[in-house]
């Protein structure tokens, strides 16, 4: 009952204070105009809103918000310049908070205006500062830069070395996310020190923080994990609740990259209830991001589609284009893993038009890789080594080291694809390289099964098999369960090499099992095409019917993803990629007519032929993998079929369909499947974001995904770290 008392009378005093606002000054009496008055009631409601403010949920800073409103107009009528200015400051700092950057700049420029009239140097510097943020978080880099260095100048000009170092760790967040980690970090060090030297603690936090995010992107895991958790200690020493969720979703991030997931959803959840709790709508989304990727890697494609969704939405509502672009990626990524092709490239040319827009270069050599990849689905393998040679050198210069070594990984595929075992291996050694150097655990997996296709394609089989069982060991730890799906697959096959049907047959069932979980059609189309193969061979384990009965559910999945290739080239593009499916499907077939078995005694015996799903040759002597050849060799016999394509043109088309993992073959761990951008996997993967300190009221990128993820996480900056206090 006090406290309801306590606050009808606080409501009460305000609406009196409103009032008095309201009534013209002719009107007002003495008593009221008296100036000692008025500057009391700004006093009292300035620590109201203070207390609103450090409260931290929605609903309190918008009750803080509507105190500072009347403050500053206490401070108009009082003719305080100093007051007004700082109180302007202030509420541009709040509505930064509350994600809504437009208002937040139309604040500060007013307090702006009023702290140069009154000759407020200091307070000068510190709004500036602040407008700064607000550019960078609507992707404006130059302008940021620009407003900066203004602040960097006037902060020296008064000695002011809290705003000095305030100002030199937001240029640090715009190097970051431009991609020059090495400059951040030295701009974040220097401002690190200058924090200590005054003793302020919440600054020191949020500089940590950045530390991190740099030593994360620079692929130093442990260094970034040390860093976090000192920022973490800082900010709960500090009770920065918004400051403490952005530190555990980073935490969150490296456990995922290291192979943790589960231990990173710990943190993510955690993280996410504090978003909420503080109405910190960029990092929530951030964090929704992150749950998603994490979901979509374990196999839930439905779950990661709902974070992903409620990620995007927020973004958008909160005018995030960054958050934005990488929303749309993420859904991008998803739909190219569960055969949406057209969605896939829709979403991810939206991206990339944001991501440009805004700058974020980490973010548009993600995109970019990810159209390549959706190409490499749709059987282009041209393009997509075009867009990934544009991806190349844009992660490179933006000091994305992981995502680098993804789309080396991908070029790799490409060439397995055109059948260049030789080349693809070169790459994909350099992709497992790096993936160990920067420690991303499922992409390393990811790395070993690719080399082992190309090594299962140069004629090594037991080595191919070493790297598949050093991939799967990894697969299964991290939780990748489309990776596990592909290497299983990729084991059956090489028991068909060597003549274990038996063995095959049981791998083969396994990886249908995981891709059916998962939603991966076209790691499901797959298993069903080769264990169609298996049972229409010269093997022992050779059953027409079952092969017929694969075949027709092959056929089947793989017209529902042709549905969701789009326009008509693509269509084209994507079956003329899997035409070896419809050609042994139909050929199996006419073997089961009595009539057609008899017409083909008729001339002489001769068998079939057809593309060797696990060489990508004309297999004429059969094999072990249960390849039928014909009893005279049967090179001369064309196989009956619709549409004809010359020997070469199978050929490749057998090569190309095994190596992008759909259809007749192996299932690249990359190319094929989905993966984080660091945020992402070899297809091109899901960017994961990261909460970032750098920039407030901004999500940066780390992805990471950036997100993870996928690549790197892609951060989300902090309402927090807006210059306010006392500037």
């Amino acid at each position: 009952m006090a406290a309801g008392r306590a606050s009808r009378v606080q409501v009460r005093s305000i609406l009196q204070i409103a009032l008095v606002l309201s009534v013209p000054s002719s009107a007002t009496t003495q008593e009221l105009r008296d100036s000692m008055v008025l500057a009391d009631s700004a006093r009292v409601l300035s620590e109201r809103a203070d207390r609103a403010n450090r409260e931290g949920t929605r609903e309190s800073l918008e009750r803080a918000l509507e105190l500072r409103v009347l403050v500053s107009d206490l401070f108009q009528r009082l003719g305080d310049g100093q007051g007004e200015g700082k109180t302007l400051n202030s509420i541009g700092i709040l509505h930064g908070k509350l994600g809504n950057p437009d208002s937040a700049l139309l604040y500060f420029h007013r307090a702006l205006a009023v702290r140069r009239n009154v000759r407020d140097l200091r307070g000068e510097g510190g709004t500036l500062n602040n407008i700064a943020i607000v550019h960078s978080m609507l992707g404006h880099p130059d302008s940021a830069v620009h407003y900066f260095w203004l602040s960097v100048a006037v902060s020296r000009a008064t000695e002011d070395r809290r705003g000095e170092a305030s100002a030199l760790g937001n240029i640090g967040n715009v190097h970051s996310r431009i991609g020059r980690p090495d400059s951040a970090h030295i701009l974040y060090r220097q401002a690190l020190a200058i924090h200590r030297e005054v003793g302020n603690r919440e600054a020191e936090a949020v500089v940590l923080g950045n530390l991190g995010i740099v030593h994360s992107d620079l692929g130093r895991p442990d260094s970034a994990l040390v860093y976090y958790r000192q920022a973490l200690t800082a900010y709960r020493e500090v009770k920065d609740r918004r400051g403490e969720g952005r530190t555990l979703g980073n935490i969150g991030v490296v456990l995922d990259n290291l192979g943790c997931p589960d231990s990173a959803l710990v943190y993510y959840r955690q993280a996410l209830e504090i978003h909420r709790r503080t109405g910190h709508r960029y990092a929530e989304a951030a964090v929704l991001g992150n749950i998603g990727e994490t979901h979509r890697v374990q196999g839930h494609p439905d779950s990661a589609l709902l974070h992903y969704r409620q990620a995007l939405a927020i973004s958008q509502e909160a005018q995030d284009r960054a958050g934005e672009g990488t929303g749309l990626h993420n859904i991008a990524t998803l739909y190219s893993g569960v055969g949406r092709p057209d969605s896939a490239l829709a979403y991810y040319h939206r991206a990339l038009a944001i991501e440009r827009e805004v700058g974020d270069r980490s973010g548009e050599g993600a995109t970019l890789n990810g159209i390549g990849s959706v190409h490499a689905l749709l059987g282009r393998p041209d393009s997509a080594i075009s867009y990934y040679r544009r991806a190349l050198p844009i992660r490179r210069d933006a000091g994305d080291r992981r995502g680098e070594a993804e789309t080396l990984g991908n070029i790799g595929n490409v060439y397995i694809a055109l059948g260049q075992p030789d080349s693809a291996l070169s790459y994909m050694r350099r992709t497992l390289v790096a993936m160990r150097e920067v420690e991303d655990l499922r992409q390393e997996g990811n790395a070993l099964s690719n080399i082992g296709i190309a090594l299962g394609d140069l004629g090594y089989p037991d080595s191919a098999l070493i790297y598949f069982r050093q991939a799967l060991v990894i697969h299964r730890q991290v939780g990748d369960r489309d990776g596990e799906g592909n290497t299983v697959g990729n084991i059956g096959l090489l028991h068909a090499d060597l003549g274990r049907p038996d063995s095959a047959v049981v791998y083969y069932r396994r990886a249908l099992s995981t891709h059916r979980e998962i939603g991966g059609r076209q790691g499901e189309s797959s298993q069903l095409h080769n264990l169609a193969l298996l049972y229409d061979g010269d093997s022992p384990a050779r059953d027409v019917d079952k092969a017929l009965a694969y075949y027709d559910t092959a056929a089947a999945v793989r017209a529902t993803v042709a549905t969701h290739a789009g326009s008509d080239p693509n269509r084209l593009s994507y079956a003329e990629q899997h035409v070896g499916l419809y050609e042994d499907w139909s050929l199996a077939w006419l073997a089961r007519s009595e009539e057609v078995g008899q017409a083909k005694a008729d001339v002489g015996g001769r068998r079939r032929r057809r593309v060797d799903t696990e060489t990508g040759t004309d297999d004429a002597g059969g094999g072990p993998d249960g390849g039928r050849g014909g009893a005279d060799g049967g090179g001369d016999v064309q196989r009956c079929r619709g549409p004809v394509l010359p020997d070469h043109q199978r050929h490749a088309a057998g090569v190309a369909d095994r190596a992008i993992g759909r259809g007749n073959g192996r299932t690249p761990g990359g190319i094929a499947g989905l993966a984080r951008e660091p945020g992402a996997g070899p297809a091109g993967g899901a960017r994961s974001r990261r909460c970032d300190n750098k920039v407030a009221a901004r999500l940066a990128r780390s992805p990471v995904p950036r997100s993870a993820r996928g690549g790197d996480r892609c951060p989300a900056a902090a309402g927090a770290a807006l210059c306010g206090g006392g500037r």
